[in-house]
């Protein structure tokens, strides 16, 4: 079986699950494909801005393209030629920066750290022509237009990406700074701007919610601990810079959701969500991770399943707290060289 094939939305509170630094070994299972950077939904799915080199300056390399992948909205036609498995959503830059509406149904991201550093920004500011939509202080129509842009980003993904399994990323900000080993309020520690954390998480509640509550989409939510940021952090402390064991288990819960999904007849689906759920009790992580590393050597494995559904089924039952590749190995004496 090839890699997994993934494209992100979001920031680097994703994508880093998808950088070495974080997840030494994730390129055994994972391809990112495509990333778009810190663009509010709002200004995604808006019209495309006409600009010209001119308008972006002398930005690095990186800061060029997050501007600029904004301005155009390429992300879209990008998913359309790349076809991705999943799309792993999450929505930062609505909650942290919003957006400035330039016309009609035209608005980019109010990018603080790239945009305002371009001479198009510069030349907003100057004509007096800036028009800002911010979640925290336009709370009931940045609800409104970012509820239209889900909408017509999920019509987009129906009819163009069928097969694009979405996933939530139900990130939050942390407000806990360990400094050198004392634990500090990370908005006031000097370090970051100073933001409302808690309000700040609750807005970003209610964005995931209306997703979950109107898509059929997968989620990702790291809670069973209160997370932290630190001095170490390769990008510094912020409140989306999370300690290492953050994207570790993030991408155990990005297996699981894959584990289940390649697993399509119901009845061995059921069998392997009870599964997670027993060794979730034994705290085992490495469930998951074996199960795909097994899936990745044997791309014949849903045939298998497939073809003993009927036979096997009551011993299926039986040892449903066992791992399914193990059954199959001794009942059917598949020959593949296990991780388990």
């Amino acid at each position: 079986m090839n890699n997994i094939k993934l494209a992100v939305l979001g920031s680097c509170a994703t994508r880093d699950n998808f950088n070495s630094k974080f997840n030494p070994n994730y390129k055994e299972f994972y391809e990112c494909i495509l990333t778009q950077n810190q663009t509010s939904l709002i200004s995604l799915m808006s019209s495309p801005l006409n600009y010209t080199e001119n308008d972006i300056g002398d930005l690095t390399e990186y800061d060029r393209w997050n501007v600029e992948t904004d301005f155009s909205k390429s992300f879209l036609t990008d998913l359309i030629k790349l076809e991705p498995s999943y799309l792993i959503i999450d929505f930062f830059a609505d909650i942290h920066f919003g957006v400035i509406s330039l016309a009609t149904n035209q608005c980019i991201t109010d990018n603080r750290w790239k945009l305002w550093k371009t001479p198009y920004y510069k030349s907003l500011i100057e004509k007096g022509a800036i028009e800002r939509l911010a979640i925290i202080d336009h709370t009931e129509e940045y609800f409104l237009k970012w509820k239209q842009s889900v909408d017509k980003l999920f019509a987009f993904l129906k009819e163009k990406l069928p097969n694009c399994h979405v996933i939530i990323h139900k990130a939050r900000n942390v407000n806990i700074f360990n400094d050198d080993g004392t634990l500090v309020d990370l908005a006031t520690s000097g370090h970051v701007k100073k933001e409302n954390v808690q309000l700040l998480n609750r807005y970003w509640d209610e964005l995931d919610q209306y997703v979950i509550d109107h898509y059929h989409v997968s989620v990702i939510e790291i809670n069973d601990k209160e997370y932290h940021t630190y001095k170490e952090h390769p990008w510094g402390p912020f409140y989306v810079h999370y300690t290492e064991d953050y994207y570790h288990n993030f991408l155990l819960k990005l297996h699981r959701i894959v584990c289940v999904n390649h697993i399509k007849d119901q009845a061995v689906n059921k069998i392997l969500v009870d599964i997670f759920k027993h060794y979730d009790n034994l705290k085992n992580e490495q469930l998951s991770q074996n199960l795909l590393n097994e899936m990745k050597i044997s791309g014949e494995l849903q045939e298998i399943i497939n073809m003993t559904k009927e036979e096997n089924q009551k011993e299926l039952e039986k040892y449903k707290k066992e791992s399914i590749i193990t059954f199959l190995k001794r009942k059917l004496r598949v020959k593949v060289k296990s991780g388990i």
